[in-house]
């Protein structure tokens, strides 16, 4: 089943998206890293919270999100398009 598929059977709100692809630009290693400024030790913390946040936003949608899902998402241009029916 494609993404897009899960996201609609999910209900998944245009609201809950555009959060996870938030979370999905800030998991990005450039941004993580803020383009190899950030010690290991920032990189590990900010990790752990956006991870965390994800896992708040699966638990409010009440599903696992894959990263996957929203890189497939996002790299098929959905976020910026009418293609997905979001629910409101």
């Amino acid at each position: 089943m494609n993404a897009m598929k899960k996201i609609v059977q999910a209900r998944m709100t245009r609201e809950s998206f555009d959060k996870f692809e938030e979370l999905y630009y800030r998991l990005e290693p450039e941004n993580l890293t803020m383009d190899g400024e950030a010690s290991k030790t920032e990189i590990l913390y900010r990790e752990r919270r956006i991870k965390a946040e994800w896992r708040e936003l699966e638990k409010a949608l009440g599903r696992k999100v894959k990263y996957d899902e929203v890189d497939e998402l996002v790299c098929a241009g959905y976020y910026t398009c009418n293609e997905l029916v979001f629910l409101k």
